[in-house]
Protein backbone atom coordinates (compact mmCIF):
# COMPACT_ATOMS: atom_id res chain seq x y z
CA UNK A 1 0.00 0.00 0.00
CA UNK A 2 2.85 2.43 0.80
CA UNK A 3 4.35 1.89 -2.64
CA UNK A 4 1.10 2.76 -4.40
CA UNK A 5 0.84 5.91 -2.27
CA UNK A 6 4.38 6.96 -3.25
CA UNK A 7 3.61 6.27 -6.92
CA UNK A 8 0.43 8.33 -6.69
CA UNK A 9 2.27 11.25 -5.04
CA UNK A 10 4.96 11.02 -7.73
CA UNK A 11 2.32 11.13 -10.48
CA UNK A 12 0.65 14.15 -8.89
CA UNK A 13 3.98 15.94 -8.56
CA UNK A 14 4.80 15.19 -12.18
CA UNK A 15 1.38 16.46 -13.27
CA UNK A 16 1.84 19.61 -11.19
CA UNK A 17 5.15 20.29 -12.95
CA UNK A 18 3.47 19.83 -16.34
CA UNK A 19 0.72 22.26 -15.35
CA UNK A 20 3.28 24.83 -14.16
CA UNK A 21 5.08 24.62 -17.51
CA UNK A 22 1.79 24.99 -19.40
CA UNK A 23 0.84 28.06 -17.34
CA UNK A 24 4.26 29.59 -17.98
CA UNK A 25 3.91 29.02 -21.72
CA UNK A 26 0.41 30.47 -21.67
CA UNK A 27 1.71 33.60 -19.94
CA UNK A 28 4.52 33.99 -22.46
CA UNK A 29 2.07 33.53 -25.30
CA UNK A 30 -0.19 36.19 -23.82
CA UNK A 31 2.80 38.52 -23.48
CA UNK A 32 3.83 37.87 -27.07
CA UNK A 33 0.31 38.50 -28.33
CA UNK A 34 0.20 41.77 -26.39
CA UNK A 35 3.45 42.89 -28.03
CA UNK A 36 2.06 41.92 -31.41
CA UNK A 37 -1.13 43.92 -30.74
CA UNK A 38 0.94 46.96 -29.75
CA UNK A 39 2.95 46.60 -32.97
CA UNK A 40 -0.25 46.44 -35.02
CA UNK A 41 -1.62 49.53 -33.27
CA UNK A 42 1.60 51.39 -34.03
CA UNK A 43 1.46 50.41 -37.70
CA UNK A 44 -2.18 51.45 -37.91
CA UNK A 45 -1.40 54.85 -36.37
CA UNK A 46 1.48 55.41 -38.78
CA UNK A 47 -0.63 54.38 -41.73
CA UNK A 48 -3.45 56.74 -40.73
CA UNK A 49 -0.95 59.60 -40.51
CA UNK A 50 0.09 59.09 -44.12
CA UNK A 51 -1.07 61.83 -46.44
CA UNK A 52 -1.26 61.94 -50.23
CA UNK A 53 2.06 62.79 -51.82
CA UNK A 54 2.69 66.47 -52.35
CA UNK A 55 3.76 67.94 -55.68
CA UNK A 56 6.14 70.26 -53.83
CA UNK A 57 9.66 68.72 -53.99
CA UNK A 58 10.54 70.09 -50.52
CA UNK A 59 7.54 68.37 -48.95
CA UNK A 60 7.93 65.21 -51.03
CA UNK A 61 11.25 64.07 -49.49
CA UNK A 62 9.97 63.89 -45.87
CA UNK A 63 6.83 62.11 -47.04
CA UNK A 64 8.95 59.60 -48.92
CA UNK A 65 11.13 59.03 -45.85
CA UNK A 66 8.03 58.50 -43.71
CA UNK A 67 6.77 55.95 -46.25
CA UNK A 68 10.11 54.11 -46.16
CA UNK A 69 9.97 53.95 -42.34
CA UNK A 70 6.45 52.53 -42.54
CA UNK A 71 7.51 49.92 -45.10
CA UNK A 72 10.45 48.84 -42.90
CA UNK A 73 8.12 48.59 -39.92
CA UNK A 74 5.72 46.45 -41.94
CA UNK A 75 8.51 44.13 -43.02
CA UNK A 76 9.68 43.67 -39.45
CA UNK A 77 7.30 41.28 -37.80
CA UNK A 78 8.03 40.56 -34.17
CA UNK A 79 8.61 36.87 -33.62
CA UNK A 80 7.08 35.21 -30.62
CA UNK A 81 9.55 32.81 -29.07
CA UNK A 82 8.69 30.67 -26.12
CA UNK A 83 11.78 29.59 -24.28
CA UNK A 84 11.77 27.66 -21.08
Amino acid sequence: MAVSFVVRVWQLTERECQLDIALLRCGKLREGLELFREWLDDIETRQLQQQPYSIDPKALRPQQQMQEVLIKALLWLPLIQIQL
